[in-house]
């Protein structure tokens, strides 16, 4: 298929070129996305000045075929996607081979996160499902049936423990109709709660995205409604937080810092690969800011801009506590940047390194905790039994984890 298309590419070439005649114009028209691809790259790329030299049937290529040629053998970051606003179901999952072993080659999608917005909350789908067929075909390992596409017919089961058997058991729940998946703004605070811990309150908070207009204002009336109900904890989950606006992360931080911060360096960017063309991000002031004991819940997802954020907060604050497994980090910013073609490309643009100068590598978490033990009792965020939750109240109350 690569050779046919190389082929392809050749012939539509040298029938541009052929009998003479100025086909410019046309040879522009198939190539004129990829032409916007690299004006952009070499304008805002982190290794911009590095970018070879591109033969002209490359031009021919797809967008993505095209970007992937242009990236440095360093950047894991840059990727490009379909579509500025991307239609989705809204849920987040993960397959898995049956973790039952009733019958090991059966493929299981576990709900993990389901967007308060989104068709599949509308549809009732809810943490802890397990989904094991699209329109009554079995999933596959590799496929993405729960990601975006038209309606859908969901079969899923239930984990049940059998008593007489003394063992859990799979049975049969029930079919859900999904609708078309659909374009959704994610919504920058998913669950904001007060929870008892023993002597004192905990605010409990699901932040889920740094981008979006009024992302700070959201976090600031979580924590606003938090205080007033007598907290003396802030719990701060960011399992399934992401995004790429720094501005916001900076903004974000600053209801997490004391006020004397604001003007204060959040990060630092690096824009080229020696380090010698920089930007700083300051902390702007906030309308309000927090100093109560913090807990960070982080998992491996946690990477880029909110990584970045993990790392600038515990680095101005000294009461911060990390519960979790050590999140991804990444020493690359990307950025958007929408093309008039329906598709848009998010580009390395800098190193990021935290307010002290040094690279936004991963922090191991105070309590190592995985997300999951076994998944035999998968609860809703924001529930008191569920797995990560209880464990950081267990700290809150005992100084330990709770299993």
């Amino acid at each position: 298929m690569k050779r046919l298309t190389g082929i392809i590419s050749a012939i539509a070439i040298i029938a541009l070129c052929s009998c003479g005649e100025d086909r410019s114009q046309e040879y522009y028209e198939l190539t004129k996305e990829n032409h916007w691809v690299m004006d952009q790259m070499k304008e805002v790329y982190l290794w911009r000045e590095s970018i070879a030299e591109t033969k002209m049937q490359t031009y021919f290529n797809t967008v993505p075929q095209f970007f992937k040629k242009l990236l440095n053998g360093s950047d894991n970051a840059s990727w490009v996607a379909d579509s500025a606003n991307v239609a989705t179901y809204g849920i987040t999952y993960t397959l898995m081979r049956d973790p039952l072993r009733i019958v090991p080659s059966q493929t299981y999608a576990l709900v993990e996160y389901v967007e308060p917005l989104s068709v599949a909350a509308a549809a009732g789908i809810k943490r802890g499902m397990w989904v094991t067929a699209v329109d009554g075909k079995a999933l596959q390992m590799g496929s993405k049936p729960l990601t975006s596409g038209n309606a859908i017919e969901l079969s899923t089961n239930k984990m049940l423990f059998d008593a007489n058997a003394e063992k859990y058991i799979w049975e049969e729940s029930a079919t859900i109709q999904l609708p078309a998946a659909t374009t959704i703004q994610k919504a920058a605070v998913a669950v904001g709660k007060t929870i008892d811990c023993g002597s004192g309150k905990a605010g409990y908070i699901l932040f889920n995205n740094f981008d979006g207009e009024n992302v700070a204002d959201a976090v600031c009336t979580a924590i606003s409604n938090i205080e007033s109900q007598g907290a003396t904890n802030i719990i701060l989950d960011l399992r399934y937080a992401d995004g790429e606006s720094i501005e916001n992360a900076a903004a974000v931080a600053a209801a997490f810092v004391p006020t004397n911060n604001a003007g204060a360096l959040f990060a630092t960017l690096y824009k080229d690969p020696e380090c010698t063309v920089k930007e700083e991000i300051l902390l702007p002031q906030s309308t309000v800011t927090t100093e109560k004991n913090l807990y960070i819940i982080t998992t491996s997802r946690t990477k880029g801009i909110t990584s970045c954020f993990v790392n600038a907060v515990a680095t101005l604050r000294a009461n911060v506590t990390i519960v979790g497994t050590t999140a991804a980090g990444s020493v690359l910013l990307t950025e958007n940047f929408e093309s008039p073609y329906k598709f848009i490309i998010h580009p390395a643009t800098a190193f990021i390194c935290n307010p002290l100068g040094e690279p936004t590598t991963a922090l191991s978490p105070h309590y190592e905790s995985q997300e999951y033990n076994g998944y035999t009792a998968i609860h809703q965020f924001g529930d008191e039994q569920e797995y990560m939750l209880q464990n950081v109240i267990s700290i809150i109350k005992n100084g330990q984890l709770s299993r």
